[in-house]
């Protein structure tokens, strides 16, 4: 759990480069090859958070929205490159597991 107003910036900040930047350094490193021969398949796990409201951690449901938009926007980017490569597209949005990470964390119902 890392809620915004009692978790050091080092968590939050943690929890975005491992989250969400670790897709970006991943298909980076990737991406160019898939490009090179004219096909891929990019494969992303987001997270159920990613689309319902996470009470007491807002960064890692934000980290996850993040691969959303991260996915949306590069899936665009590459449908204008110009040699418009056949590169797939997969996000996995696993559930909510009972963990000992989810312990303490409230789903909102209602926005």
């Amino acid at each position: 759990m890392c809620d915004v107003l009692s978790a050091p910036p080092e968590k939050i900040e943690k929890t975005v480069l491992v989250d969400l930047l670790s897709h970006f350094w991943t298909i980076k490193a990737f991406l160019p090859g898939m490009i090179d021969v004219n096909r891929g398949h990019i494969v992303t796990t987001a997270s159920g958070a990613s689309y319902v409201p996470l009470r007491n951690d807002a960064p890692y449901a934000a980290s996850k929205f993040g691969i959303r938009g991260y996915i949306e926007s590069l899936r665009s980017e590459l449908r204008h490159h110009p040699l418009q490569p056949k590169i797939e597209f997969t996000t996995v949005f696993p559930s909510f597991i009972d963990t000992n990470m989810t312990k303490g964390l409230k789903l909102e119902t209602k926005m």
